[in-house]
């Protein structure tokens, strides 16, 4: 069994969304043209969001 699921196909950034019920929290993967200011972005975006960001994965 996976421990992630997928809750969002990839979309035409490469950008996925995954969720791990285990643990309750959620997971974003980032395409691998993000970097700098669009990382910053997202980890403001899911702050405002009220998601715990532990970490991003480059990819």
């Amino acid at each position: 069994m996976d421990p992630y699921t997928v809750i969002t196909r990839e979309d035409e950034n490469g950008n996925v969304k995954l969720e791990c019920p285990a643990i309750s929290k959620q997971q974003f993967t980032a395409g691998r043209f993000h970097i700098d200011s669009p990382m910053t972005a997202t980890k403001d975006a899911a702050r405002i969001a009220r998601l715990d960001v532990i970490r991003i994965i480059y990819q």
